[in-house]
């Protein structure tokens, strides 16, 4: 792919980004009265962390849906084994009660992250 027309897709992905802004509150809104999110942390979605990064080396764990989150409990015990701190995000509302389950408080950060489609 070309610079140009690299340059350009992003220049549409920003363009649209920016467009679905305004429906994204009502979205949010929707899906919280719906129990898909969890309202406390809706700010978390704008950017706005509801906890301190720790010191120190961090690692990002991104987990979708229940099964990869399950998939990646052994992964993230054996990062915590190094003394790595990790933020772990989750896609829905249900693999984040999981990974509460599994890890318990060893991983502060776990959240919510973003809606999947359909629910």
């Amino acid at each position: 792919m070309s610079e140009r027309r690299a340059r350009a897709l992003l220049s549409v992905y920003r363009f649209a980004g920016a467009a679905a802004y305004p429906l994204i509150g009502p979205y949010v809104a929707w899906r919280a009265s719906k129990g898909k999110e969890d309202r406390a942390r809706s700010r978390e979605r704008y950017g706005f962390a509801s906890k301190q990064r720790p010191d120190g080396p961090l690692i990002w764990v991104h987990a979708a849906s229940i099964g990869e989150m399950i998939a990646v409990v052994p992964l993230v015990e054996s990062i915590l084994d190094t003394g790595v701190n990790i933020v772990l995000t989750t896609g829905t509302v249900t693999s984040a009660k999981v990974a509460e389950e599994r890890l318990g408080g060893s991983v502060p950060s776990v959240r919510s992250a973003r809606p999947q489609a359909g629910g």
